[in-house]
């Protein structure tokens, strides 16, 4: 598996990467090559107390534990990009370096809260800036972390908090969006993930949450048996779409009230699931009570999404 990302040197001449590069002090940059070597070069060793030098240098978390500013950090994690985009080459190698940066001090984090807190917390910083490169590998790196562990799901809904803040609730016009949508294409788990953490209500009651509305109804309407197929390989997944999330998109499907491309597409989205659940959620059904409790003459509801529903619903003999 070699996903290369879609920048090459003609893209980001190599002297205006140096331009970026000159802005930090070298330290920090000689640190981030190291990491480079090591990742790139497995049978060199990580010198002694090298993750403390990438604490010092990286994260900037000597003894007195002050974080640095926050251009700073941005200068950093636009560097470790460059390093991820140009120096690394292989799967196997973006891997090393992930997991060297980001979770170096993993194994530590009960004697040491702060420095695995602090990584953590610029890795969920890098996750939206690196929509923007993009680097579809360092996704499909992300996803197989977060999930390995199910402690790990509290990351993500940092990460897709993060990501839907500067993405998917901004005004239609800066066109946002546009970075978040293709991961479907380029990294499923990654979207897969999203499909659940983006989907609670206060996402559906922002007034920018048509961005949302479309990419959640994009990607369900089209593959609706991939993303369940998905969720059923992990049983917490299974339950948390099926109990908690495919409800909330169930109601806003049905009381929405707009009947524009996006929220239709969205609508066929919900119908989708519903059918393609027959044969993937067996075990952990979709809560439909929504649909069963909902009364005819409510006048929020759209009766005609509701009947279709129904009939799919009844079709798959999820309702009597």
């Amino acid at each position: 598996m070699n996903k290369g990302p879609f920048f090459n040197d003609n893209d980001w001449p190599i002297e205006s990467r140096k331009k970026v590069i000159k802005s930090l002090p070298h330290n920090i940059y000689d640190c981030i090559q190291k990491l480079v070597l090591i990742a790139t070069k497995p049978e060199i060793k990580e010198p002694p107390n090298f993750q403390q030098a990438i604490e010092q240098c990286i994260f900037q978390l000597p003894s007195d534990r002050k974080q640095m500013n926050p251009l700073m950090h941005f200068k950093v994690l636009n560097v470790i990009a460059i390093a991820y985009v140009f120096d690394l080459k292989t799967y196997e190698a973006r891997k090393i370096f992930f997991s060297r940066l980001f979770l170096g001090r993993e194994a530590n984090a009960m004697n040491d809260p702060a420095a695995h807190d602090n990584r953590i917390a610029a890795l969920i910083r890098f996750s939206s800036l690196a929509l923007q490169y993009p680097m579809p590998s360092f996704f499909d790196i992300l996803a197989e972390w977060l999930l390995k562990d199910e402690n790990n799901f509290k990351c993500a809904q940092s990460i897709f908090a993060e990501i839907c803040k500067g993405y998917l609730l901004r005004p239609v016009s800066w066109e946002l969006a546009a970075f978040v949508e293709p991961l479907e294409q380029t990294s499923f788990e990654f979207s897969a993930l999203a499909g659940i953490y983006l989907v609670i209500k206060e996402n559906f009651a922002e007034p920018h949450r048509i961005q949302i509305v479309s990419i959640l109804g994009e990607w369900f309407s089209k593959r609706p048996l991939d993303y369940l197929t998905f969720y059923s390989q992990y049983a917490h997944l299974a339950k948390d779409f099926a109990l908690k999330r495919f409800p909330i998109l169930l109601e806003y499907s049905l009381t929405n009230g707009a009947e524009d491309v996006e929220h239709e597409r969205f609508y066929v989205g919900v119908i989708a699931l519903i059918m393609a659940s027959k044969k993937t959620f067996a075990e952990t059904p979709l809560d439909l009570t929504y649909l069963r409790s909902v009364k005819d003459d409510e006048i929020e509801i759209n009766q005609r999404r509701k009947n279709d529903c129904i009939f799919a619903s009844k079709k798959c003999e999820l309702i009597n």
